[in-house]
């Protein structure tokens, strides 16, 4: 955006004329967006007088204001009426021009001088860059914008040139400030004779948040060339170093495929496509790249943020889950007590563990037993006696 004032951009931001930046708001530029060099350098003006002024002022009281307007009176039992009232802004159809000082590097195209055209109609303001201040030049440069904005359907009607007697050191200059604050954020490397290139966005970023005269809720830069979009067109700091791709059929066979290029507008009329500089002085249209910028590392995801992200999720899962067993309810209370930070109470004994019982045998019904008859007992041998007599029939 050229480093804005931020009051400015946040402004502009709140009134819609970023529509087309995705997930730009002005939280977020007030968040991560810090009070710059490049800022002040390029905007830095005298301080105003009046300002917590010391002396007594009594203020004057605005004088009674009539309202000419007639309001119809809404009788309670007549129909519903609906009425519109709307405003007429005429078109002034004025132009105002002005010459700028000698620019103190020669572009690499031979331009010394910028000629700035003011539209009053859509509070839009275009630079051309001159080579000198001759008419032939000045000549070139109205038909050039004239045409310009015919084609947008603007026709001025009155071309006020400037007189050139403005008084020292008090010059009020809109446009300058802007081109100077992105020219102190332009990186050592970039050529400084590519300044006639830069007008393009300077132009741009300054009108996106200029509100249009006749109708405040459109960006003059609305006005002329509709709504921007960052996502069909994107936009990076002008002097961006960035490696961009070489075709196949422009490198050898062996060659590298990229090279290095400096960024300095958008290509409006590809889809994705950027307009870059090359070492040579040489302008490229690229839909293929990666920027490199000097100050504004590239956003990486670090060990730290995986953890945090992680956090979340865990905290967001404890707190919806409410319908687990009593056992992972508890697991998950020690877990939320761990992240957060709170002591834990001791943990309880645990019951002494008693042992086991060895089985029982399994009683059966077993069926009554059976009688024995008695045997008499044996009568015990004595060795050296003579045997017992033998029954007659024994023999």
């Amino acid at each position: 955006m050229g480093y804005p004032v931020l009051s400015t951009w946040t402004q502009a931001i709140d009134k819609g004329y970023f529509r087309g930046w995705r997930g730009l708001t002005s939280d977020r530029v007030r968040r991560f967006i810090k009070p710059n060099e490049q800022c002040e350098q390029g905007h830095m003006d005298q301080r105003r007088t009046g300002i917590r002024s010391t002396k007594s002022s009594h203020a004057i009281p605005p004088p009674d204001t009539i309202n000419t307007m007639e309001e119809p009176e809404q009788a309670p039992q007549n129909d519903k009426t609906n009425m519109v009232f709307m405003t007429i802004a005429e078109a002034e159809g004025k132009l105002f021009t002005d010459q700028t000082g000698r620019f103190p590097v020669t572009s690499n195209r031979g331009n010394n001088y910028i000629v700035l055209f003011y539209v009053v109609d859509a509070n839009f303001i275009k630079s051309y860059p001159i080579k000198s201040r001759h008419r032939t030049e000045l000549l070139k440069a109205y038909d050039d914008v004239y045409k310009y904005l015919r084609i947008r359907g603007y026709r001025p009607k009155l071309h006020r040139l400037d007189n050139e007697t403005s008084k020292d050191n008090q010059h009020r200059r809109t446009k300058k400030n802007h081109m100077s604050a992105v020219r102190a954020g332009t990186p050592k490397t970039y050529c400084l004779s590519n300044w006639c290139k830069d007008l393009e966005q300077v132009d741009m970023t300054l009108n996106m948040m200029r509100p249009r005269t006749q109708n405040p809720n459109l960006s003059a830069y609305e006005a002329m060339e509709g709504m921007f979009s960052f996502d069909a067109t994107p936009m990076a700091p002008i002097g961006t170093e960035c490696m961009i791709h070489v075709k196949p059929a422009k490198r050898h066979t062996w060659g590298y495929h990229s090279m290095k290029a400096w960024y300095f507008a958008p290509a409006l009329k590809h889809y994705r496509c950027i307009k870059v500089v090359t070492d040579s002085g040489a302008v490229r249209i690229t839909d293929t790249f990666k920027f490199l910028h000097h100050t504004l590392p590239v956003p990486q995801v670090s060990a730290t943020d995986r953890i945090v992200k992680a956090t979340k999720h865990l905290r967001q899962a404890i707190n919806d889950n409410t319908t687990t067993a009593l056992d992972e309810l508890q697991a998950i209370e020690h877990l939320r007590a761990l992240l957060l930070g709170r002591p834990q109470p001791p943990p309880l004994p645990e019951a002494p563990v008693q042992p086991a019982s060895p089985p029982q045998a399994e009683e059966i019904d077993l069926p009554p037993p059976e009688p024995q008859i008695a045997q008499p007992p044996a009568q015990p041998v004595q060795t050296g006696s003579p045997p017992p007599p033998c029954h007659p029939f024994q023999r």
